[in-house]
C-alpha cells in the first residue's frame, strides 16, 4: 500500500509534549497509521485498541498483533533501532521468551515527507497475557520464585547471544563504561532531584561509589542487556490458578552491558527487593562465586547509576538504612 501524505499533517502535532500526552494513547486518532502498516505487511486490521500505556503509541490489533511507533521526542529514533535489533537477536535464540518481531518500517522518510519525522514502527506478536505487576498480590511464594527461575533461565539466554556484527550493541565494554562515566558526572544532583534515597544516603556517594572499572569486568564478554526489567515488562497468566510467565517485552533502552546494571530494576522493582527471589534467579542464571564476590556494594553502586530512579518503589524502607554499606548488605546480600 502506497504511503498516504495526506496522514503528514496530523501527526505534526505530535513533535509537542501536550499533544504528544493527550493523544499517543487514542485508538481513532491512529487508526489510520495503524490500517497503513497492516496493509503495507499483508495483515488484517478489523479490530483497534490501545496497549498498555507506556511511553510510545502502542495498539493491539485483532488480538494477534501490537503495532508500536516510535517518535520523535523520548529519543525515538535510538529507543526503535535499539527494539529492533535487540528482537532480531532473540529471534536467534527460540528458547528466549519474549514477544516475536514480525516487522518494521516507517510510515515515511524526508524524502516522500519533507521536514516530517519519519515516525519509525514495530510489529510483534501479540502475547495474550497481563504484567506480573497488575496481578502481584494474587501470585502464591512459589509462583513468584518460580517467576524467578524462569527470568534466570531467559535472562542467561539473552544474555548469551552474539553481538559481534550487531550495528547497534557494541561487542566491547567500552560503550558501557563511557554510559557509566556519563551516569557518574552529577550523580548526587541527579539522586537529589529524584529525591528517593535520604540526604544522608546522597552525602555518602561520593565516599561510597568504587572506580567505574570495578563495576565491569572484562574478562567476561558484554551481554545484551534489556535494561529495565520492571514488573510492567513480564507478562504471563493464570494456568490452573498459577502464575506462567510468557515473555519479557520492551526492549527500548536495551544496550550493551552487565548482569550488575540488569540487576537493578529487576530486583528493586519487579522483586520488590525480595532476596529469595534474587537468590533463585541467580541460582537459575548461573552466576558462580567468583562473580559473586563483592555482589552488594558492586550492584547497589550499579544501580545508584541507572538511567531511571529505581529506588522510588522502596523510599518507605530506605528510611531506615543507617549507610550505603548497610543498604547494600541489607538489599544484595544473597
Amino acid at each position: 500500500m502506497p504511503y498516504n501524505s495526506s496522514m503528514t499533517t496530523p501527526l505534526s502535532a505530535m513533535e509537542q509534549l501536550d499533544s504528544y500526552v493527550r493523544l499517543f494513547t487514542d485508538a481513532g486518532f491512529w487508526a489510520p497509521y495503524v490500517r497503513e502498516v497492516c496493509g503495507r505487511h499483508g495483515l488484517g486490521c478489523a479490530a483497534i485498541r490501545t496497549g498498555v500505556p507506556g511511553t510510545c503509541p502502542v495498539f493491539i490489533v485483532d488480538e494477534t498483533w501490537v503495532v508500536k511507533f516510535f517518535g520523535r521526542l523520548f529519543d525515538g529514533a535510538k529507543s526503535a533501532a535499539a527494539e529492533r535489533e535487540a528482537g532480531r537477536l532473540a529471534g536467534l535464540d527460540g528458547a528466549i521468551r519474549t514477544a516475536k518481531l514480525a516487522a518494521w518500517g516507517e510510515l515515511g522518510t524526508g524524502v516522500t515527507c519533507p521536514g516530517e519525522w519519519p515516525w519509525p514502527y514495530l510489529i510483534f506478536e501479540y502475547v495474550r497475557g497481563v504484567s506480573i505487576g497488575e496481578v502481584m498480590d494474587r501470585l502464591t511464594r512459589e509462583d513468584r520464585l518460580q517467576a524467578a527461575r524462569d527470568l534466570g533461565e531467559t535472562v542467561r539466554r539473552l544474555h548469551a547471544l552474539p553481538l559481534e556484527g550487531s550495528p547497534v550493541f557494541p561487542n566491547d565494554h567500552g560503550a558501557y563504561l563511557r554510559f557509566l562515566q556519563g551516569q557518574r558526572a552529577g550523580l548526587a544532583g541527579r539522586l537529589r532531584e529524584w529525591g528517593s534515597l535520604p540526604k544522608r544516603l546522597i552525602d555518602q556517594v561520593e565516599d561510597f561509589m568504587p572506580p567505574l572499572e570495578a563495576l565491569v569486568d572484562r574478562s567476561r564478554p558484554p551481554h545484551l542487556i534489556h535494561a529495565d526489567l520492571t514488573r510492567d515488562h513480564l507478562l504471563g497468566r493464570f494456568e490452573n490458578g498459577r502464575w506462567a510467565s510468557l515473555a519479557l517485552i520492551d526492549f527500548g533502552d536495551a544496550r550493551t552491558g552487565s548482569l550488575l546494571y540488569e540487576l537493578a530494576a529487576l530486583h528493586l522493582d519487579l522483586f520488590n527487593a525480595e532476596k529469595p527471589l534474587l537468590a533463585a534467579f541467580l541460582d537459575t542464571y548461573g552466576l558462580d562465586a567468583e562473580a559473586r564476590a563483592g555482589l552488594p556494594r558492586k550492584a547497589l553502586a550499579t544501580a545508584l547509576l541507572h538511567q531511571f530512579d529505581v529506588f522510588q518503589p522502596l523510599r518507605a524502607e530506605l528510611a531506615n538504612a543507617g549507610s550505603l554499606e548497610e543498604l547494600a548488605e541489607q538489599l544484595w546480600r544473597v
